[in-house]
């Protein structure tokens, strides 16, 4: 009941709009101050060239249209600052850069440049992103995830427990 998974075609902007608004899923679940709330996503992301944004690009979004079809990460952090959760954690296997991590381009008729974009952290929220705006989040196929969920994972199964405190 805590946990919300959704993947490929379950995961469209709808769900996107229903669990991050204000009102949505989390907002009616989160207990004031009692809630640890961790956000997991892996998937692509694409810039918005003119408001150098970013998005992630949803299983029915277009990369090549992010603004409209995609998901402002500034507008997602912003909307789980305001919750009144205790701890908000967030943890973003994508890049920005309009690359898959197969080096393909996600984007029409681009070439592979790269775009910081401007992302407002909220002093409540920790981000771990997997890349900045110039930078590309890297695949490791025989592992079949990206590089960061790989070791994310394995220091949460306790590798990152270095001294076995059970703290990381």
């Amino acid at each position: 009941e805590n946990l919300y998974y959704k993947i490929d075609v379950d995961a469209g902007k709808a769900e996107f709009d229903k669990v991050f608004s204000e009102g949505g899923w989390l907002d009616k679940r989160v207990r004031d101050e009692k809630s640890d709330l961790y956000i997991y996503y892996a998937g692509h992301g694409a810039p918005d060239f003119n408001s150098r944004t970013a998005f992630l690009i949803p299983y029915d979004g277009d990369p090549n249209y992010a603004s409209q079809t995609g998901y402002p990460v500034d507008k997602m952090i912003s909307n789980l600052s305001k919750l009144s959760a205790r701890s908000v954690t967030v943890f973003l296997d994508a890049c920005f850069s309009g690359g898959t991590r197969e080096n393909e381009i996600l984007l029409a008729g681009a070439r592979p440049i790269f775009l910081d974009v401007n992302t407002t952290i909220a002093n409540n929220v920790t981000l771990f992103s997997a890349a900045s705006g110039n930078q590309i989040s890297s695949s490791w196929p025989k592992m079949q995830h990206g590089i960061f969920s790989y070791w994310l994972m394995k220091g949460i199964q306790g590798t990152a427990d270095i001294n076995n405190d059970n703290k990381l």
